[in-house]
């Protein structure tokens, strides 16, 4: 018996880490829905009805673009992405930024045709651990921009 209840605890446990390392995948997986922001609502507290995003009136600030891979133990590279403060129209270095967008940086993706885009499409990525890479907030603020805490990040999607 007392076997038994080490065994079903153990896969109790297993289950219970294998939610919390898929958490942020299955719940983005799961939704299905789609909502219409101006940039003005990203931040820090925004909680939308979905996280699947249509940004509109919002640029991408292209003179403050940080470059970021990820790479693997063995120096292969795991994911390139560019990283934009995704702004105001009228915005200026001189206002924080709280929002950040983040799209692929593979050799010939059209990163000027997202600049031109109209409406941002993406994903607001603040399940659990989910935000900006570290990395990427510090060389901004290198860069002289102030950084609003709780800035959320946005990943592009199609």
């Amino acid at each position: 018996m007392k076997g038994v209840l080490s065994t079903i605890a153990f896969v109790l446990m297993l289950a219970a880490a294998i939610a919390v390392l898929l958490g942020p995948k299955l719940i983005h997986a799961l939704d299905r829905g789609e909502v219409t922001v101006s940039v003005e609502a990203l931040g820090p507290g925004f909680a939308p009805q979905s996280r699947n995003l249509v940004i509109r009136g919002a640029r991408l600030d292209a003179a403050h673009a940080v470059d970021f891979t990820k790479t693997d133990e063995q120096g292969r590279t795991k994911d390139r992405k560019t990283y934009l403060p995704l702004v105001e129209a009228d915005w200026s270095s001189a206002r924080p930024v709280r929002a950040l967008y983040a799209t692929p940086t593979w050799a010939g993706y059209g990163l000027d045709e997202v600049l031109r885009r109209a409406e941002l499409r993406g994903t607001l990525r603040t399940v659990l651990w989910e935000a900006p890479p570290a990395d990427v907030l510090d060389r901004l603020r290198e860069a002289g921009l102030t950084i609003a805490e709780g800035a959320v990040l946005v990943d592009e999607r199609p």
